[in-house]
């Protein structure tokens, strides 16, 4: 946004941007290899490759159903989104998408919120997860504030989520929101 009042802007919409607490130090030097910032044309992508999971096909909905999409909203505004990935320690490479609830192996450790970031200091307003659940509200894609780092603290507030929808939604990209 560029300015002051731009700033105080974006803190009053999606919450004060804050560093995370806790980080790993293999969030702290890698990306995922999925990792876009949202804009034209990433949103339009994003959009097609939530269509599969609802287009009747039941491999792209299976898949859907297992992995979780990260996102978060830096200090600036811009919505960045990862899968979530599995860094082998040993090699330093994303080598797949970490599946939910399935543990992993002791010679890797997932990209979380924080390695979605440039910045150092790893500061950002709010994050989260997209994830397929056509058992959940209408939509079958469902945005959170499912990170435990940016996207619980005191001062979140449901409304910030649904700012983010709503940012999200000028996109074409559409979900029901699920505040914890």
């Amino acid at each position: 946004m560029g300015n002051g009042g731009g700033k105080v802007l974006l803190d009053d919409v999606f919450g004060a941007a804050f560093p995370p607490g806790r980080i790993g130090w293999h969030e702290a030097l890698s990306f995922p290899e999925s990792r876009q910032k949202l804009n034209d044309k990433t949103a339009i992508l994003l959009l097609n490759y939530m269509r599969t999971a609802i287009s009747g096909l039941s491999l792209p909905a299976f898949n859907h159903n297992t992995l979780i999409i990260l996102w978060l909203m830096d200090e600036d505004g811009d919505i960045w989104f990862a899968m979530e990935e599995a860094l082998n320690l040993e090699t330093g490479r994303s080598e797949f998408p970490a599946p939910r609830a399935v543990p992993l192996a002791s010679t890797h450790r997932k990209l979380g919120h924080p390695s979605l970031l440039e910045n150092s200091a790893k500061h950002a307003r709010i994050g989260g997860e997209i994830v397929y659940d056509p058992l959940f509200g209408e939509k079958g894609w469902v945005l959170s504030n499912s990170s435990g780092r940016y996207g619980t603290s005191p001062d979140r507030r449901k409304e910030h989520l649904d700012n983010v929808a709503a940012r999200f939604g000028n996109y074409g990209l559409v979900f029901d929101v699920y505040y914890i």
